[in-house]
């Protein structure tokens, strides 16, 4: 499983890296093949716990949400307003009873997905976006790997063992020096105050962990070890980069905040 782990971190993640390089159509394609493959994992997900998202509405929105991203419109609330209006619409059409849990799923599902993920799209736009996107996957990664590795040398105190019982603290703080360190060079470039990048690498491990808790959760509800067997070594797309999702949007306000 270690061999594969790092065989497919080798393979993707030069890919990536070479993609948020390049920007523009490039990045906006593969965040809308990321966003469709996520969703996929998630609906599943949401199947076996035996509800569901609209999927006939869920990937349209999500389209739109990535377009968002990368062009600025449609407006976002506009997407989720409509949405939800249309999953009601389906499911009265083809008379199925409206359920509320499926309309907020699929509205989740948005947010969480498309949404979240679009803000890499939006930080590459920004005066430093080359340098803050390729923060976004490094910093991630270097909390996700360093968690990893130290929580199986050294992890003693579970961290939230109903959710996730690999999960410990001793990972958790290897992890969030690793970003800490990952926000420190990467304001090399960037020219923050001491306090923003700090604040920059303490953010990005507290979402990263937290990202990583919320789909353990979806697994666990669904009752599957994996969210799906696309890279091999790491399962599926959401068991890769759940943690980056939440990130995403971190790493975006704090460049507008401290970025200017």
């Amino acid at each position: 499983m270690l061999r594969q782990r790092v065989a497919s971190a080798l393979v993707f993640g030069p890919l990536l890296l070479v993609v948020v390089v390049a920007g523009g159509p490039w990045l906006a394609f593969t965040v809308l093949i990321a966003v469709t493959l996520g969703l996929r994992e998630y609906a599943r997900m949401a199947r076996l716990g035996r509800e569901e998202p609209v999927r006939p509405v869920l990937y349209p929105a999500a389209t739109l949400l990535v377009a968002h991203a990368w062009l600025g419109f449609p407006p976002p609330e506009l997407v989720l307003l409509l949405t939800l209006v249309a999953a009601f619409l389906y499911l009265l059409a083809t008379g199925r009873s409206v359920r509320v849990t499926s309309a907020c799923l699929t509205v989740f599902g948005l947010i969480y997905l498309p949404l979240f993920f679009g803000f890499i799209l939006r930080t590459r736009a920004l005066p430093d976006g080359l340098v803050l996107a390729l923060y976004t996957l490094i910093g991630t990664w270097s909390f996700d790997s360093v968690a990893y590795f130290a929580g199986l040398r050294w992890g003693r105190r579970r961290l939230c063992p109903a959710v996730s019982p690999g999960k410990s603290w001793e990972g958790a703080l290897a992890g969030a020096a690793a970003s800490l360190l990952a926000a420190g060079l990467a304001n090399r470039w960037l020219g923050w105050s001491p306090l923003a990048w700090v604040l920059l690498g303490l953010l990005t491990a507290i979402a990263a962990q937290t990202g990583d808790l919320l789909e353990s959760s979806f697994k666990r509800f669904a009752g599957l070890k994996d969210a799906g067997n696309l890279i091999p070594g790491h399962g599926g797309f959401l068991d890769r980069f759940d943690s980056m999702l939440l990130v995403a949007p971190v790493v975006y306000f704090l460049a507008v905040w401290f970025g200017g």
